[in-house]
């Protein structure tokens, strides 16, 4: 059933959106995190950092942290479970459905609003795009930007 949506590219105004989203999506992530940070004073351990230090390598980092779940994911939420559940559904439930499912794969406290949010641009986006790709763009351009930035952060200081 997903044949559909790997095949079709989607149209350049959803490849648009896609770009145009991922500012707005690391500013949330990040600002999430501050926030947390800035009120609990709890920092949690950015697996990616530790993936850097074990390899070395920037490009198996970006392997391992953006494209790997950019591609793993959005196939299973954006594409079979998206697909599954649209013949029982509608649209705007199959959105928030993948959206809540997405945010419990990540369950982490500080971040639920996050990833509900991350989960339901993701999956307007597929929608829209009736392609899975403009969402793999997005989600893949946004953990590589989180990645890069917190491996730039820990450099500097």
């Amino acid at each position: 059933r997903i044949r559909p949506a790997v095949l079709n590219p989607g149209r350049p105004d959803d490849w648009g959106w896609a770009l145009s989203l991922v500012p707005l999506t690391v500013l949330l992530a990040l600002g999430t995190e501050a926030l947390f940070v800035g009120f609990f004073g709890f920092t949690r351990p950015h697996t990616f950092l530790m993936v850097y230090d074990h390899f070395g390598s920037v490009s198996v980092l970006l392997l391992l942290m953006a494209v790997q779940p950019a591609l793993v994911e959005e196939v299973a939420f954006r594409g079979i479970i998206y697909d599954g559940l649209e013949g029982l559904l509608g649209s705007r439930e199959v959105i928030i459905a993948t959206a809540m499912m997405f945010m419990i794969l990540h369950l982490t406290m500080f971040s639920i609003v996050f990833w509900v949010v991350m989960g339901l641009l993701l999956g307007w986006l597929r929608h829209r795009a009736g392609s899975i790709w403009p969402s793999v763009t997005l989600h893949f351009l946004h953990n590589a930007v989180v990645v890069l930035w917190s491996l730039a952060q820990s450099a500097g200081g």
